[in-house]
């Protein structure tokens, strides 16, 4: 359930955001999305 909602929160995320902050490749990008909202969502509890 928690990956379900870090993959969609990166997914949310605008894709040019990504791109800057996340170089890379499509598939990489969106893992390192989904980890980065993940680990926001983690901070915020």
């Amino acid at each position: 359930v928690w990956f379900g909602i870090a993959g969609q929160a990166g997914n949310r995320l605008s894709l040019e955001a990504e791109q800057v902050i996340f170089p890379g490749d499509r598939g990489q990008i969106r893992q390192k999305a989904a980890d980065h909202a993940l680990q926001l969502l983690l901070d915020r509890l």
